[in-house]
C-alpha cells in the first residue's frame, strides 16, 4: 500500500526574510475557511516547517505560536507551541496545534542577541491533511 496515499498537501509557502541585528522577523500563516472545510472527518492538520539560517554557523532563535502574532503585543501573550530555542544552521519539525486558534500561526527568527551581523531565514512551510 502507498503510504503517500494517506496524506494530501493543502498548500506550500517558501520564502526568505533578512532579520536584522537586535531585530525580530516574524511570519504569519493562516488557513482560509475553504480550507479548513475541505477536512474530511478522518483527517487531521499538520503543519511542516523548515528553515535555514546564513550564514550557517550563526544562531537564530526560533519559536512557533498559535494564532496571528504579528505584534509583539500579541506575541507576549501568545501560547507558544516552541519557545526561544536557539537554533544554528536550521532546523525542521511538525506540528498538528498550529491552527487551533485563529486558524493561524506565527513563525518567529530572533536575533535579538546579534549587535552586528543580521541572519537571512530561507523557509518552507507544508499544510498537510493525514488521514486518522
Amino acid at each position: 500500500e502507498d503510504s503517500t496515499s494517506n496524506e494530501r498537501v493543502l498548500w506550500n509557502k517558501h520564502g526568505s526574510l533578512v532579520v536584522g541585528a537586535g531585530d525580530v522577523g516574524s511570519k504569519v500563516f493562516e488557513l482560509d475557511q475553504e480550507e479548513a472545510a475541505t477536512l474530511s472527518k478522518d483527517e487531521h492538520m499538520v503543519l511542516r516547517w523548515k528553515f535555514d539560517v546564513a550564514p550557517s554557523d550563526l544562531d537564530v532563535v526560533f519559536s512557533l505560536l498559535k494564532g496571528n502574532c504579528h505584534s509583539p503585543e500579541k506575541q507576549s501573550r501568545a501560547d507558544y507551541i516552541i519557545q526561544n530555542r536557539t537554533v544554528t544552521g536550521g532546523a525542521a519539525g511538525e506540528t498538528e496545534a498550529a491552527f487551533d486558534i485563529e486558524n493561524a500561526c506565527t513563525l518567529l527568527w530572533s536575533n535579538a542577541g546579534s549587535w552586528v551581523r543580521p541572519r537571512t531565514i530561507k523557509y518552507s512551510v507544508d499544510v498537510v491533511a493525514l488521514k486518522d
